[in-house]
């Protein structure tokens, strides 16, 4: 169930480039939740630092590992809980674990990793294939140079 679920998280948050927070916001689908995954359609509805509700695309692939995890989760999750990434005490997913099933990842990989690794990536490809505006306006920065710092990470 672990590698079930650790590989949808792995490919929610390279996929869709946000932050570790939001990607763990989501509910599971169906729920009547502003923070529903929807599969069918491939979008990741979360809210921001800023407290706005946003949405972020993902791909086939992604929402195929979504799918996969969802019947060792429901074997987990606790009753009542709607939340997509649960660990094993069937509660969601905190920050402090997630951090932990990346790095223990990146490590059994040979590679050194780290949540806000997988924005950097997505933001860097947007940047790559549409320029620096598209990029800067699909990471919510509010400055390009924000935007640019992820360009230059990139090289490394």
């Amino acid at each position: 169930a672990a590698n079930l679920r650790d590989r949808a998280l792995l490919r929610l948050l390279l996929d869709c480039g946000q932050r570790i927070s939001g990607t763990l916001q989501a509910d599971i689908p169906g729920c009547m939740s502003a923070t529903a995954i929807d599969l069918r359609r491939g979008l990741l509805h979360f809210t921001n630092k800023g407290g706005r509700a946003e949405t972020a695309p993902f791909n086939d692939a992604t929402a195929a590992a979504v799918e996969a995890w969802l019947p060792a989760r429901a074997a987990i999750a606790a009753p009542g809980v709607h939340a997509l990434f649960v660990g094993t005490r069937g509660l969601r997913l905190s920050r402090g674990s997630a951090h932990h099933i990346i790095t223990t990842r990146g490590a059994a990989a040979g590679v050194r990793l780290h949540a806000h690794l997988f924005r950097h990536r997505r933001v860097v490809d947007v940047l790559e294939t549409c320029g620096d505006k598209v990029a800067q306006q699909f990471a919510k920065h509010r400055s390009l140079a924000t935007t640019s710092v992820y360009g230059a990470h990139a090289d490394n």
